[in-house]
């Protein structure tokens, strides 16, 4: 690990916080902190949804020691520079944990539950909720997860929009983060904007 993506995750005043390309750097690009966001700091040029190669997606992790928790992020409002909440991870399952975030290219606008995927063709959809007219690009959006047992809600702007199931081998999990993901900007550049920091969690 490099000595500037250690000054960067330590300026998050959260030691316990890692980057998930920590556990596969093949599978994830670094996430860290510049000028007081969360950002993709090193992403790759390649496509997306493929074996062995991260297409721009990154994310940071930490050991809660909370099973029922609320983790909220606030996204930027970039529709090019993905972000939000990841819950219940568990970094040896096919699913790896569980994303929920904004999606522009989607029927014009869309919000998406997924399963991210250990590496990136694993991901997958679990709920989607067309949100086309809600979101102006650029605002800033509260992106909230709340994991009880086995069910997920997930919420914009302090609204419901999304309840599921949580997929069996993530139940009981206490990892709990964030994702970032820059495989719509162009060009894919180091350091863009994507989440507000600190995103904050809490036991429920």
């Amino acid at each position: 690990m490099n000595c500037r993506l250690v000054q960067r995750i330590r300026s998050l005043g959260r030691k316990a916080l890692r980057s998930n390309h920590l556990l596969s750097d093949k599978w994830w690009n670094p996430c860290g902190v510049v000028n007081g966001y969360y950002t993709n700091l090193a992403p790759d040029d390649g496509p997306i949804g493929k074996p062995d190669n991260p297409g721009a997606r990154a994310g940071l992790h930490e050991n809660t020691g909370q099973k029922n928790v609320s983790v909220e992020v606030v996204w930027y409002g970039n529709s090019q520079y993905g972000a939000g909440p990841t819950v219940c991870i568990n970094p040896g399952a096919k699913d790896f944990g569980l994303g929920f975030w904004y999606e522009k290219l989607l029927y014009g606008g869309t919000l998406v539950l997924w399963a991210l995927g250990r590496q990136p063709s694993d991901i997958r959809m679990i709920a989607c909720l067309n949100d086309a007219g809600y979101h102006t690009d650029g605002t800033p959006v509260k992106l909230r997860m709340d994991v009880i047992g086995n069910s997920v809600k997930c919420y914009r702007d302090n609204e419901l929009m999304i309840t599921e199931t949580v997929p069996d081998e993530l139940v009981g999990s206490t990892i709990h983060g964030l994702s970032v993901d820059v495989n719509a900007a162009q060009p894919r550049q180091p350091n863009l904007p994507c989440a507000v920091a600190p995103y904050s969690w809490r036991a429920i």
